[in-house]
């Protein structure tokens, strides 16, 4: 959905009228053959229908989880998918280093952060999200 959201960026803001008319996104780079000025490739198979999924609008639901997800500065996806990656990134700072929390640097904050603002959050949160 965050790449939908990127790729439809120009669409959304009026500048084209058709999503793959904006030359300087990934979406017409790939459509038009150019993709090794691409910064990096995709890291899963690109769906056949990605043209048509990128052209379809997406919902305010869709719009709104994006956006708060942004605005918080936390990692798009389920309250598991989250959780899952607060684990991994403190287990990963456990094992490498200074034992001191000061010393763990942004990955230690991030997790410890978002553990925290899922925690708070609690209820609040959309069930919505996608599960990956």
């Amino acid at each position: 959905m965050a790449l939908r959201y990127v790729e439809r960026n120009a669409l959304r803001a009026n500048l084209v009228e058709r999503v793959q008319d904006w030359r300087w996104c990934s979406l017409w780079r790939r459509l038009n053959g150019d993709e090794e000025s691409l910064l990096s490739a995709w890291p899963i198979d690109m769906p056949t229908d990605w043209l048509g999924q990128v052209s379809e609008a997406q919902s305010a639901a869709e719009l709104e989880v994006l956006r708060r997800s942004e605005n918080r500065g936390t990692p798009y996806g389920s309250d598991a998918w989250q959780m899952r990656m607060a684990k991994k990134l403190r287990a990963k700072n456990r094992c490498s280093g200074p034992t001191d929390r000061r010393d763990h640097g942004q990955s230690w904050q991030l997790a410890s952060n978002l553990a925290e603002l899922l925690q708070v959050a609690g209820d609040h949160r959309s069930t919505n999200l996608p599960s990956g």
